[in-house]
């Protein structure tokens, strides 16, 4: 089983990059809107505690709908749409554009390195991961077992992961190493049963559907909303922090074991 360290992933991206230009600044007043401390709640109960997660899938629930998802996914066509927000949110590349339209909207990608899809996954296409979006026609989504709109769902899925994890319901890392295995054709639940590519997009399918989508447009946090780093949480009044486990503002003395950001 192949397994890829933070660490490795992070020196696999290739950098974020200089285009498109982003207002970083817009960000970084962001994070300065936070009223209190960030706390976060450090409760033994896992945050994702559900079904419509990867780890719920290798325990053997491998059948899920996308009202079993709780979480707040972005789909493949906001990430296709808002270069941006890879930039501000993750680690991966999203490259450059290579010609526009007459509206000053991307015509054809990639002009700039991108991150490869081999390279943020190990395995697959060498195409970068925004070439796959682009190629990624709206109506394929009908179309089943269309490949390229399952690598689609796949790199929305590490964008999620790696953008927001919490919010999302699964780490990069675990994104990056089902799909390794899913791709080689190793991916089993727990029990040793062999999983298919196709299980495991029909998951992040629905994670990548569920909810609202945490970013605006450009990429940074909803209204209403402060970034924590690189996730967006409910912004808390005076006295308050957010608890992840019950995604809600709490009193801080609530809250017993807490991260402060």
């Amino acid at each position: 089983m192949k397994e890829f360290s933070g660490t490795e992933r992070r020196e696999k991206s290739g950098g974020k990059g200089e285009s498109p230009q982003v207002d970083t600044g817009r960000r970084k007043l962001s994070k300065a809107a936070l009223a209190t401390p960030v706390m976060a709640s450090l409760s033994t109960r896992s945050v994702w505690g559900t079904t419509c997660s990867i780890s719920g899938m290798l325990s053997g629930n491998a059948s899920v709908t996308n009202d079993e998802c709780t979480g707040s996914g972005c789909t493949p066509g906001y990430w296709k749409n808002n270069p941006e927000s890879w930039i501000i949110n993750t680690s991966y590349d999203p490259g450059t554009c290579k010609t526009y339209n007459s509206d000053g909207t991307c015509a054809e990608w990639n002009g700039g390195p991108g991150t490869p899809f081999n390279t943020a996954f190990g395995v697959g296409p060498s195409d970068s991961m925004m070439d796959i979006l682009q190629k990624t026609k709206k109506s394929e989504a009908t179309k089943p077992g269309n490949f390229n709109t399952m690598l689609s769902h796949f790199i929305a899925a590490l964008l999620n992961a790696d953008a927001a994890p919490h919010a999302y319901g699964a780490t990069a890392d675990q994104v990056i190493n089902a799909v390794y295995q899913a791709l080689n054709g190793t991916l089993k639940d727990n029990s040793g049963n062999p999983l298919s590519a196709n299980d495991l997009f029909e998951l992040l399918e629905d994670m990548n559907e569920a909810g609202d989508c945490i970013f605006n447009a450009p990429g940074f946090c909803e209204d209403g909303q402060v970034n924590n780093g690189a996730e967006c949480i409910p912004a808390c009044g005076s006295g308050q922090a957010y608890d992840v486990c019950k995604e809600a503002c709490v009193d801080e003395d609530s809250v017993e074991v807490s991260v402060q950001q």
